[in-house]
């Protein structure tokens, strides 16, 4: 999803707000943000809405479901 130098520039101070605000350390390394946009085609006007997301991702190998793996 391409950005302006403006966008960017938000986006990475939401960052760092969000880094600030987390207590631990796994949100500090896997947390996130997602970006929904909607642009107008008749006014060219976009709406960006963030959403903090946390990505992890588990390793499930030799299993057949994750409940299995993690028992």
């Amino acid at each position: 999803m391409p950005t302006n130098s403006c966008g960017t520039s938000w986006m990475r101070r939401q960052k760092v707000l969000c880094l600030a605000s987390e207590p631990d350390v796994i949100h500090q390394i896997f947390g996130g943000a997602l970006r929904r946009q909607v642009k107008c085609i008749e006014c060219r006007r976009e709406s960006n809405k963030f959403d903090s997301i946390l990505n992890l991702s588990l390793d499930v190998a030799n299993v057949g479901s994750v409940v299995e793996a993690i028992t």
